[in-house]
């Protein structure tokens, strides 16, 4: 065993992945997804049960490399390391940019050379809304998404009468939804320097408080962002609730 390795039976992600440059592994479900909360890029290697098809999605996704099994090649492991290490785009967070007062999700794999290619390559915030109809009581999204625009300096712009803006635009939806962004409108989410961004990191603690009713719980998450960035950053929701009390978990 070189100097340089450690060895230890357990590694908990939160603790692993902020101080990570490249993950090289099996192809683990919960790895990898751990790897890209982190924005950490992945080189696959699993074949065996649904390891394969995990390979071929990070490779697909540009989230890191397939390396189908060759794991043992040390110099094709050192090759797909340095690539990996040398694309700061591989494995890049979801992002959320507002163009035009449109809202969109910006997928791993777009390009967007244009601001006309936003609406082929990307995903609009009321589409994902749709995509909600059929809930009966209460309709909710989370949008951690609301980081700077990474494309703004090579796209060009190709309608004049479409502005880029920074974060994502003020929504309002119907009764009955509720959406929360990581960062108000027009305000830029910070990622944070751990496995979680600010955003995320208080609303997976605080949705696992039991009786904590919905409208409490935001209002708490936005208290931990908003002090945990310095007041720089301030969730916000959107839209009404009917007078029923929501919990994630009741006492």
């Amino acid at each position: 065993m070189p100097d340089s390795a450690w060895v230890a039976t357990f590694l908990p992600f939160a603790e692993l992945m902020p101080r990570l440059d490249a993950l090289l592994t099996s192809g683990g479900y919960d790895t990898v997804h751990a790897a890209l909360q982190a924005g950490v890029p992945v080189l696959s290697t699993g074949l065996a049960e649904d390891k394969a098809e995990v390979g071929v999605r990070v490779a697909w996704s540009g989230a890191g490399i397939n390396l189908g099994g060759n794991a043992g090649d040390f110099a094709m492991l050192r090759r797909s390391a340095d690539v990996v290490l040398d694309q700061p785009d591989c494995c890049a967070r979801t992002r959320g940019l507002e163009v035009g007062g449109m809202n969109y999700i910006i997928p791993v794999d777009a390009t967007l050379r244009t601001d006309r290619d936003v609406q082929d390559e990307a995903v609009t915030v009321e589409r994902i809304l749709n995509a909600t109809e059929r809930a009966r009581k209460l309709r909710l999204i989370v949008l951690d998404a609301c980081r700077d625009n990474p494309f703004i300096p090579r796209m060009r712009r190709m309608m004049a009468t479409r502005a880029v803006g920074r974060g994502l635009a003020k929504v309002e939806p119907e009764g009955g939804t509720l959406i929360a962004f990581a960062a108000r409108d027009g305000q830029v989410a910070q990622d944070g320097t751990g496995a979680n961004s600010p955003f995320a990191a208080a609303f997976v603690k605080l949705i696992m408080e039991p009786g904590l009713e919905i409208n409490m719980l935001f209002r708490r998450v936005r208290d931990e962002v908003y002090a945990a960035t310095n007041r720089k950053q301030e969730p916000f929701t959107y839209g009404s609730l009917p007078g029923e009390a929501f919990y994630f978990r009741p006492r």
